[in-house]
């Protein structure tokens, strides 16, 4: 099974663009953050094929995940 992952703005800079992310057993989007190098914390919103999810959401084969940072500033 495999899933893209899309970060959005500044999560882009740890993984330098989208990435397909290939896995045999279920997992969750939080573990597939592990993977891939992005840390949980610093994702505000996550969607899957378009449609709001939690980072302990299972994956399924061919899912598209968005995933947008936490903003900050003063």
């Amino acid at each position: 099974m495999q899933a893209v992952f899309k970060p959005i703005g500044l999560l882009k800079t740890y993984t330098q663009g989208d990435v397909t992310l290939s896995f045999d057993a279920p997992i969750t989007i939080r573990q597939g953050l592990h993977q891939i190098g992005i840390p949980a914390d610093l994702v505000a919103l996550v969607l899957v094929n378009g449609k709001q999810a939690t980072k302990d959401t299972p994956l399924n084969d061919n899912d598209e995940i968005q995933l947008i940072a936490v903003l900050g500033g003063g």
